[in-house]
């Protein structure tokens, strides 16, 4: 259906390819790894020889409702599955034997060639029950090049169809593009999502001449290409065009031996290369680590999200379930920002610019600043997050009373990257609050933007302070200093 192309075409234009930019690294390595486990699970009954109808829903179906199926299994394609797999795994090893290495480089097509040589002499010579099931007979030759015959259809029921190609077009996309990204961060090169989409719709709007299902990135395939060395576009496109084009004008009668089982095994052993565990240990380690903040777990949480969605859902609703989780861990991140109280620690007395060190109250050997609280806010303060800062304020300042007067509250702004205009009004009446019941309010550490904003708006009130309350200039000059690189 030239629909599809046409939106992702469309998308392309509008610049929609910044969507991918919500797909976080474990967001699309939790999706990557449930999809290539989907993959092998659903490859794993036809290696076990089992009727199309026994193995409808796959492996997990027949193990969890009809494990009396599996007594229906071949043990012939079992057998051959297992040697193909095991053949595949450690090929590798060929490469490093110098008469072997041709084997191991080209080992898929060895092994092609070699079962479907076993499986011409193999199947006429056993009944038809325990023959080896093979790929068949093929027809040759390419599809004729005609417009789609449902052009018109198309026109007439285009508000019909309109929603189901654009849910086609978005999983065709957000699957390639993870498939493509994965990659492309393994290997350590760039893609531009805009040139992914664009080649992703024109590709399904010229398909859609020669009636081609929607074209996309297959992540079974790419696993196999990567694995066989392929590293440009022009082996993984436009060589396997040719190949392909050739193999089913010219040899469409020498693969019908070829056995399915060895197919699905071929599949297996490159969704097997796709799994990311080792990222999964690597953001638990991150997690676990105590002296990382809270943060540090919605990496986690988000592959976790992604893996069990995928797994369970499917791979679309797994995908937008690991954006949307990553998308609410990072608003609350956002609206709950860490605020650190400081304190000092006496360093050498020789240098001066490292005389005193300020750091959380909660390192070893910091001190806080008698009659002052110093504190430092880590993230943009807007007005989703500017009411938490006063509480913490408020809640501290109440504590800090029980033992002693607070005679000034500083800000650290090293941090804060941003301020909007609810921030800084409500910052104003902060300080005004603080000026009323004798305590100094001010900031520190200021720089672009919110150095530009506090000196513009903040200073003033300050200095209309020190003029009406005259006992606050005691305090400025026995204020803190907080130095910018400590």
């Amino acid at each position: 259906m030239p629909l599809r192309g046409i939106i992702m075409s469309i998308m392309g234009l509008l610049q929609l390819s910044f969507l991918v930019r919500f797909l976080s690294r474990p967001a699309l390595s939790g999706f990557i790894t449930a999809s290539a486990l989907l993959i092998i699970l659903s490859q794993v009954a036809p290696m076990l020889g089992l009727p199309s109808w026994a193995s409808k829903g796959g492996i997990v179906n027949v193990v969890k409702h009809h494990i009396k199926y599996l007594e229906l299994l071949d043990p012939a394609t079992t057998a051959l599955s297992l040697v193909a797999v095991i053949f595949l795994m450690n090929a590798k090893i060929l490469k490093k034997v110098k008469y072997l290495k041709f084997i191991g480089d080209f080992k898929e097509l060895v092994l092609l060639a070699l079962s479907a040589i076993f499986c011409n002499y193999y199947n006429p010579e056993v009944e038809e029950e325990f023959q080896i099931k093979v790929v068949g007979t093929m027809p040759s030759g390419l599809p004729s090049f005609v417009p789609p015959a449902a052009w018109c259809s198309l026109v007439a029921r285009w508000e019909e169809l309109l929603p189901g190609a654009i849910l086609v077009a978005f999983v065709v996309f957000l699957s390639s593009f993870a498939g493509a990204k994965k990659f492309a961060m393994k290997d350590g090169y760039q893609i531009r999502a805009f040139n992914e989409l664009m080649a992703l719709g024109f590709a399904n709007f010229l398909g859609a001449f020669c009636g081609s299902v929607p074209t996309q990135i297959g992540l079974s395939r790419m696993g196999i290409a990567h694995q066989a060395g392929v590293r440009s576009q022009l082996g993984a496109n436009i060589l396997v065009g040719v190949v392909v084009c050739a193999g089913v004008v010219l040899f469409s009668r020498y693969i019908e031996h070829v056995p399915m089982c060895v197919l699905n095994a071929i599949i297996v052993n490159g969704a097997s290369h796709l799994t990311e565990f080792d990222q999964a240990h690597e953001l638990w380690a991150y997690a676990t680590n105590e002296r990382y903040n809270w943060k540090t777990r919605g990496d986690m949480l988000t592959w976790v999200i992604g893996f069990s969605c995928t797994l369970y859902f499917g791979a679309f609703q797994g995908m937008l379930s690991a954006v949307f989780a990553s998308l609410i861990i990072i608003l609350y991140q956002v609206v709950n920002p860490d605020i650190v109280q400081l304190g000092f620690r006496e360093g050498d007395e020789i240098d001066a610019k490292r005389a005193r060190k300020w750091m959380s109250v909660e390192r070893e050997g910091a001190l806080r600043e008698p009659g002052i609280l110093v504190l430092r806010l880590e993230g943009p303060l807007f007005y989703a997050n500017v009411e938490r800062l006063q509480e913490w304020i408020e809640e501290e300042e109440l504590e800090i009373q029980e033992k002693e007067d607070v005679n000034g509250i500083v800000l650290s702004a090293s941090a804060i990257s941003f301020m909007d205009t609810t921030a800084v009004q409500t910052l104003t009446a902060l300080a005004k609050t603080c000026a009323d019941r004798g305590t100094l309010f001010c900031m520190a550490n200021t720089f672009g933007q919110t150095g530009r904003i506090a000196a513009d708006r903040l200073e003033p009130i300050l200095e209309s302070q020190l003029q009406e309350f005259p006992f606050l200039q005691s305090q400025v000059r026995q204020c803190s200093s907080i130095s910018e690189k400590q």
